[in-house]
């Protein structure tokens, strides 16, 4: 993958400028799969490389002081084998599966001054042409992280039309030690005014190590008001979690499910203001909510309107809270709607309408309990294929057609980066 980008912006000394970004994604992933009497066997390995060049340049070449050039270096590896097979007969079924995951980061800086003085001592300074200095910092030092992890899951029938489901995951990570988070689920099902009904409900323990971006990374999105910088003292994040679902079908034309839950967390991690600013630009970095909480509900239904036309919908709300100062979790929109409409005009021809609706969400929350929003917003997508062959298809649309965007001078704004985009392009499967 590869994406070569340019954003206008105004410096800090007030030149015009331009913030140039070069990501170059390089990924090599394996799927095996085994069947055999003593079970199916599934391994998957992954590889990736990630360089970032990211630019921060005055307009006119003569004016070099304030160029900053910015290189980040990162790559994960992964490996996993999982093992399943029937227990017995009568639907009993053992899963047992074993993952490595390992990644390394890497961030550097270089940026031209006109001063000398207050660097970290380990910066390197070239003296310039004019007086300027070349400032080269190494921001993250080759650090590197890796975990083992063991998980199971049992499946055991109760009679006909139901069962529970234990299940554990043990993970011993290279930083942080190791942790043991268990898991039951029960499922039932039967009929109702001639639907197939479904309930679900699951009680677990959930465990997320911070990564190495959370950690050391520094995200700087200047030209869009803000940076984010890593955190090294972050701690895991521990949950409990309760989850009920009821879901109705005929298994053909609908589909609706309603699901609840409701999470308490430690040391949740998440970005918050820092206080700080670098000119006009918000300074966030990674911290842990000592004690939080989010409950909410989602709902979907799926339905065939007319024999050529099939829509789908989902709602979601969330109440999430910072239980330890009661106030609302940033960066999290308590509304969410999405719908897609699926009109096959033809054999040949589909259109594809996509929309979406998100309500307002705060996105600062300083020491004096002030509140900072970003704007709700909604945005369509329309997509069109032409099938000309069977193996051969054409395919046009417009993203964001109403071309709903941020506003890059509120540096609380979360709405899309991208405006509208139209695009062509065809499908060839041989």
């Amino acid at each position: 993958f590869r994406e070569d980008s340019e954003t206008r912006r105004l410096t800090n000394g007030g030149f015009n400028g331009v913030k140039q970004d070069d990501l170059q994604r390089n990924r090599v992933s394996l799927q095996s799969q085994w069947r055999s009497t003593l079970g199916t066997w599934n391994i998957s390995a992954l590889h990736e490389e990630q360089l970032d060049e990211a630019d921060q340049l005055n307009v006119n070449p003569q004016l070099l002081a304030g160029n900053l050039l910015r290189r980040s270096d990162y790559s994960q590896q992964k490996a996993a084998l999982q093992w399943q097979s029937p227990l017995g007969g009568y639907g009993s079924e053992l899963m047992l599966g074993l993952e490595w995951f390992g990644e390394e980061l890497q961030q550097r800086k270089r940026e031209i001054k006109l001063t000398d003085s207050g660097e970290a001592d380990d910066a390197v300074i070239t003296p310039l042409p004019g007086g300027l200095f070349q400032v080269d910092v190494t921001e993250v030092d080759a650090v590197e992280r890796d975990s083992l992890e063991f998980f199971s899951q049992l499946i055991l029938p109760i009679g006909v039309n139901a069962e529970i489901s234990p299940g554990f995951r043990w993970q011993d990570d290279s930083d942080f030690g190791g942790y043991f988070a268990p898991s039951l689920a029960a499922r039932q099902h039967g009929a109702w005014q001639g639907l197939n009904i479904q309930w679900r409900q699951s009680l677990g323990v959930g465990y997320r190590v911070p990564n190495l971006k959370n950690r050391y990374y520094l995200f700087d999105h200047s030209v869009n008001g803000y940076k984010v910088l890593g955190n090294p003292d972050l701690q895991p994040e521990e949950s409990r979690s309760v989850q009920l679902s009821v879901s109705l079908t005929d298994e053909q034309f609908f589909h609706a499910e309603i699901a609840l839950f409701y999470n308490r967390i430690r040391d949740l991690i998440e970005t918050i203001d820092s206080g700080e600013r670098d000119g006009n630009v918000l300074i966030y970095e990674y911290s842990n909510y000592a004690n939080a909480a989010t409950q909410g509900a989602d709902l979907t239904l799926q339905m065939q309107l007319l024999p050529q036309l099939q829509q789908r919908l989902s709602f979601s709300y969330l109440d999430a809270r910072d239980l330890d100062r009661d106030v609302p979790l940033i960066n999290r929109a308590a509304h969410l709607a999405k719908g897609q409409w699926f009109w096959d005009v033809s054999h040949r021809v589909q259109l594809t309408l996509t929309g979406e609706y998100q309500g307002r969400l705060i996105t600062s929350v300083n020491d004096n309990n002030e509140r900072f929003f970003s704007p709700d917003f909604s945005r369509w997508d329309i997509k069109a294929d032409y099938r000309l062959h069977t193996d051969f298809s054409l395919y046009g649309g417009i993203n964001n057609v109403t071309d709903t965007v941020r506003d890059n001078r509120d540096p609380y704004d979360r709405r899309p980066v991208y405006g509208r985009m139209p695009y062509i392009g065809f499908n060839w499967t041989f």
